[in-house]
């Protein structure tokens, strides 16, 4: 049996955040004939559950970057990590000293919902992106939370300058304008090894498919690590495959093609098949 797991934005999305009808009937085929699938996203579970719903995944979902993991046939989440106490009070104070140099905005996430401290055009185009609501707390009630997630929104410069700024805290990019907190050592591609242990699956059988930074680790653990043709330089580097069509271009059909195809031979990472 062969999984597939792939990111969302920028890999299975399209540019309008959205799945064509023809991409969702090639998954849902892959999966008639035997093989599992299922996303790895740094998106909440409020955000992802209408593609989880529209695809009809009954394969457990990496949430926020590999720090919770939802099992949609029980509703339940089988994995979680949070972010210490004194690792949400370090980045929290960093960010209340820099807001007045840089415009950026905080949005936190805790696996009830979602919280800004104050309201901006970046908070706003990220809920709608997202298509998910968040509410307005205080920095002491935003403490007092147990958050899986922290992320700070700006442009790609000062995002870019941010991650220098707070590299103790080893945040990672999963879009430029996005700069996002997890826990220590929480990464796709940890949680990749926790759901492949929970469906008796190993990893060489796995086909990880993704676009930026926050899919590096995923794309090393996997069997098969494919990169789409959209993707940043680096983790093109690490990939075993890079796609000849970009997240606007249905890419995800030429992955299962191409798995199906070759058989899941070596595949070398300009788009051809190893001899």
């Amino acid at each position: 049996m062969w999984c597939i797991i792939s990111d969302l934005d920028g890999t299975l999305l399209d540019n309008n955040q959205r799945i064509s009808k023809d991409v969702i009937s090639r998954i849902q085929s892959f999966e008639r004939a035997g093989g599992k699938f299922t996303f790895a996203t740094g998106r909440s579970l409020d955000s992802v559950l209408p593609y989880i719903n529209e695809v009809g995944i009954t394969t457990p979902v990496i949430l926020y970057n590999g720090a919770m993991i939802y099992e949609p046939m029980a509703s339940e989440f089988i994995y979680a990590r949070f972010l210490e106490s004194n690792e949400i009070n370090d980045i929290v104070s960093l960010f209340l000293k820099i807001r007045n140099q840089y415009n950026v905005s905080l949005l936190a996430f805790d696996h009830e919902g979602a919280y800004f401290l104050e309201e901006s055009t970046y908070i706003h185009q990220q809920l709608i992106k997202d298509s998910i609501t968040a509410q307005y707390t205080t920095i002491d009630e935003l403490l007092t939370k147990q958050l899986v997630k922290i992320m700070l929104i700006g442009n790609q410069q000062e995002i870019h300058e941010l991650k220098m700024i707070y590299s103790i805290f080893t945040p990672i990019n999963s879009e430029p304008e996005l700069l996002e907190f997890i826990a220590t050592g929480v990464n796709k591609g940890e949680a990749v090894k926790v759901l492949m242990q929970h469906l008796e699956i190993p990893t060489h059988k796995l086909v990880a498919v993704g676009d930026n930074e926050n899919d590096i680790e995923m794309i090393q653990t996997a069997g098969l690590g494919i990169s789409v043709k959209n993707a940043i330089p680096n983790l093109k580097a690490v990939s075993h495959y890079v796609t000849q069509k970009t997240n606007n271009e249905q890419a995800l059909i030429e992955v299962i093609e191409k798995i199906q195809a070759t058989n899941l031979l070596s595949i070398n990472e300009h788009g051809g098949v190893r001899s």
